[in-house]
C-alpha cells in the first residue's frame, strides 16, 4: 500500500497533472489512507468527489464510492456504508460493468443491504455471494490482491484463516481492519492472537512511524508545516499533530532541537 500511496502523491505533486489523472490519484491516495487508518484520509476523497461528481463517470464514481464506504464500514457505521454505495451501485448496474458492480455489490451484500442476488459480477465477488468463500479467497490471491484476499479469509471464520488474514493485514499496515479482526477473534474466544507492530515503527530507534520519519526529514530541509502539508497532500492540522508526536517521541522541546538531533544522527551514520 505504501508504494501505491507514493505513486499517487507523485502524480498529485506534478504541476501538469490532468484532471482525470488527478481524480484517480486522489481516490487511490484516500483509499490507501482509509485502509491504513491515517489521520487525514478524508481530504483526498472529498477533493476527488468535488472533481468526479460533475463528470458522472462511473470509472471514478465507483472506486470513490467503494473507498468512502470502506471508511464507514471500518468505523462500524452500517447506515453510512449503505448511503455511500446505493446511488452509484444503481448506476453501475445500468452499465453492466462486472468489476465496478461487483466492488459495490459485495459491500452492500456484507452489510445485508441487498434484497436480491446480483448477477453478472466479476468472479471473486460472484463466488463470495454464492457462498464459496474459499474460492473467492483463492481468486483474490491469484489476482495478487492481498487486502481483498485477507478480507475474505477473515470472513471464512475459522481460526486458521483468521490468523492468516491477520498476518496479511499486518504486513500491509492495514491497522483498522487488523484491529477489527482482533476484536472479533477475541469475542470468539481465540487465544494467543498476535499483537503486531509495524516494522517501520519497530525499526526506528525513537519509535517514529514511517510518516513521522518522513516529516522529520522534511523539517530538516527547512520546510514549514504548510509546505510539508502541500508536499505530502495532508492538511496543516495533520502535520501539526505529527510534529507534536515527533517532539514527544524524541523528548525535545522544539522543532529546531528535533532537526538538530536528526542531522546529528544522520552525520553519525554517514561517518
Amino acid at each position: 500500500m505504501q508504494r501505491a500511496c507514493e505513486d499517487a502523491e507523485a502524480v498529485l505533486a506534478h504541476p501538469e497533472t490532468a484532471r482525470v489523472s488527478r481524480i484517480t490519484a486522489l481516490i487511490a491516495l484516500g483509499h490507501v489512507r482509509v485502509r491504513r487508518g491515517d489521520v487525514d484520509a478524508r481530504s483526498p476523497l472529498e477533493e476527488a468527489r468535488t472533481l468526479a461528481v460533475p463528470t458522472q463517470g462511473l470509472q471514478h464514481l465507483g472506486p470513490l464510492a467503494a473507498a468512502r464506504a470502506d471508511a464507514a464500514w471500518l468505523a462500524s457505521d452500517r447506515e453510512r456504508t449503505i448511503q455511500e454505495l446505493q446511488t452509484t451501485y444503481e448506476l453501475a448496474r445500468e452499465s453492466h460493468d462486472p468489476w465496478i458492480s461487483g466492488a459495490l455489490a459485495i459491500r452492500l451484500w456484507r452489510v445485508g443491504a441487498l434484497s436480491e442476488t446480483p448477477q453478472g459480477l466479476a468472479e471473486p465477488y460472484a463466488l463470495e455471494i454464492a457462498g464459496d468463500l474459499q474460492g473467492a479467497a483463492r481468486a483474490w490471491e491469484t489476482l495478487g490482491c492481498p487486502y481483498e484476499h485477507a478480507t475474505v479469509l477473515a470472513l471464512i471464520g475459522t481460526e486458521r484463516e483468521q490468523l492468516q488474514a491477520l498476518a496479511i493485514l499486518e504486513r500491509l499496515g492495514a491497522a483498522p481492519a487488523a484491529q477489527a479482526l482482533r476484536r472479533h477473534m477475541r469475542a470468539q474466544g481465540v487465544r494467543r492472537i498476535p499483537r503486531g507492530v509495524r516494522t517501520s515503527t519497530r525499526s526506528n530507534p525513537h519509535g517514529l512511524t514511517k510518516r513521522e520519519a518522513e516529516i522529520l526529514a522534511l523539517l530538516s530541509e527547512g520546510l514549514h508545516n504548510s509546505a510539508i502539508a502541500r508536499r505530502l497532500f495532508l492538511s496543516p492540522k495533520t502535520i501539526d499533530h505529527h510534529v507534536s508526536a515527533i517532539l514527544a517521541k524524541l523528548n525535545v522541546p522544539s522543532r529546531a532541537a528535533a532537526v538538530a538531533m536528526a542531522r546529528k544522527r544522520l552525520k553519525a551514520r554517514d561517518d
